[in-house]
Formats: structure tokens, C-alpha cells, sequence
């Protein structure tokens, strides 16, 4: 399969060099390379090996596979539409649509492919250190499946469903863990007891603890009716809001994951306030 690059965000180039190093057959090779930029499609060819394309129809008609690294996906699909192209693969790697949003009719195949675990500005990253989360349907599904998994140990395939989770559990493991590293980081400081050589101990102590399989929690380490209070009434004394609200959401996402009694978690949710919504 030839593969070809329509556009070069960070994920396509990711992409584009594991499969120049680690395809060792025709099972996918890469063909050549259209931006919008002529220096950029210029740069992109040389730093490859591949082919400059100057036009996307060139592109797509030397080209089994495209790995679309554009933004503005919902355009690019009119355009590819506007072409009438046929029997291809297409991929992209954008986190707010599915493969859906790339449908060009029953001859094609559409993948949404996700990085879950790459978070290095480096290119191209080492993909071998991830795990590639690919979600797409249409005609040759299991062709581009087989020659994916010729070049990639590291891959899975999955539903619409599949595909949530696994952005639901990249947000929590980074956005999420950094928001709640700030939040640390800055009660730390309004107590004035702020260490930064401590501060990585601790964060390295917890994401080693976080790591390990969920165990039930001692009573000593769980978090009082009265500790609750206290700590509410100590964020509203130092007019904390936005903190409050995110101990207040920190402390609802503890009970689920606690052995608390029912009775405890009425108690608890009733001084915590209404549930946040979290996604």
C-alpha cells in the first residue's frame, strides 16, 4: 500500500517516519507528500525520501493511503469529495471527530488514528513507546488492518466507544494529573511551606502509588465528614473559589473510588454539594 501525506501536523510526520524506518515490505511504503505550502511540500519530500506532490489530485491518484494532517478536516473532506476519489484509505488524527467525518463514499475507508500516550514535541517521536489506537470502518477495513499491524506492534483496533474511553483516560492521565499537580502546588504555597525538590518527591510518590492495582482504603486514609468541613471552610476563608470547586470535585471523584458505606457517601455528596459533571 502507498501511503501518502496530505498535510504535516506533528501526528502524520509521527506517522510518516516509523513507517519509512520500520516497514520492511510493501505491506505500506510511503509514496509522497501535499501541503498547502510549496517549500513546505519541498522540505517534507527531501527530509523524507518521497515524492513532492503540488497538487492534490496528483497526490491522491499515486496514493492508497492518505494520512490527513490538517485541522480543518470537515473542508478537506468536501474537497476529496469534489475529486470523486475512490478505493482509498483515509486517516486522520484529530481528537474532536471520529473516522465518520471523513466519509467520501462506499468505495473508501476512513480511520481516526490516536496518539494516546505521546506527549514528546519532538519528530518524529518514538512510536514504538505507545500504543496506536485506531477506529474506522468501509470496504478495506481488513486489508489496511493486516498491513497496519505488519509495521506497528503496537496497535489496537476499536469501536466509537473504544475510541471515547481512551480520550476520556489521555485527558485524565495529563490534563487532569497536571490541574491537580497546580492545585497541590499552590496550597502548598499559601501555606508557605512550598519546596520545589519536595514537591517532585511527592508528585513522583503519588503517580508511583496511582500506578499500582487499586486497593481497599484504610479508614485512617480516608477523608472525614469533619475534614471535609474544615477544609471547605478553610478555601472560603482565603476566598479560593475556583480551588474549592476543584477540591469539591477531587473529593466526589474519591468517594467512587472508596469503601465507603452508602450511608457515608450521602453524608459526604450532601456537604460536597451538587455532583460536578465530568467527562
Amino acid at each position: 500500500m502507498k501511503v501518502g501525506l496530505l498535510g504535516t501536523n506533528k501526528q502524520s510526520l509521527d506517522m510518516a517516519f516509523y513507517i519509512k524506518k520500520f516497514s520492511k515490505n510493501d505491506n505500506l511504503c510511503l509514496s509522497g507528500v501535499h501541503t498547502n505550502s510549496t517549500k513546505e511540500t519541498t522540505d517534507t519530500a527531501i527530509d523524507l525520501g518521497i515524492s513532492a506532490y503540488f497538487s492534490m489530485e496528483s497526490l491522491t491518484d499515486n496514493s492508497d493511503v492518505l494520512l490527513i494532517g490538517y485541522d480543518d478536516l470537515v473542508d478537506i473532506s468536501a474537497v476529496l469529495k469534489d475529486i470523486k476519489i475512490k478505493n482509498k484509505i483515509l486517516c486522520h488524527f484529530s481528537t474532536e471527530y471520529d473516522a465518520s467525518v471523513m466519509y467520501c463514499g462506499l468505495t473508501n475507508t476512513q480511520f481516526n488514528i490516536i496518539l494516546p500516550y505521546i506527549y514528546d514535541n519532538d519528530i518524529p517521536a518514538d512510536l514504538s513507546k505507545t500504543i496506536i489506537v485506531f477506529e474506522g470502518f468501509g470496504r478495506n477495513f481488513e486489508e489496511f488492518k493486516e498491513a497496519i499491524e505488519s509495521v506497528f506492534d503496537n496497535c489496537r483496533f476499536c469501536t466509537k466507544t473504544e475510541r471515547r474511553l481512551t480520550l476520556i483516560a489521555k485527558r485524565a492521565a495529563t490534563i487532569h494529573i497536571r490541574n491537580i499537580v497546580r492545585f497541590a502546588r499552590h496550597m502548598f504555597k499559601i501555606a508557605g511551606v512550598y519546596d520545589e525538590k519536595f514537591m517532585k518527591e511527592l508528585i513522583s510518590i503519588g503517580l508511583d502509588n496511582s500506578c499500582k492495582e487499586p486497593q481497599a482504603v484504610s479508614d485512617n486514609s480516608k477523608t472525614t465528614e469533619q475534614e471535609i468541613k474544615k477544609d471547605l471552610r478553610i478555601l472560603e476563608n482565603i476566598n479560593e473559589s475556583y480551588n474549592k470547586e476543584f477540591y469539591k470535585s477531587m473529593e466526589l471523584h474519591n468517594l467512587e473510588t472508596t469503601l465507603y458505606s452508602n450511608e457515608e457517601k450521602s453524608k459526604l455528596q450532601k456537604i460536597l454539594g451538587k455532583r460536578i459533571s465530568r467527562t
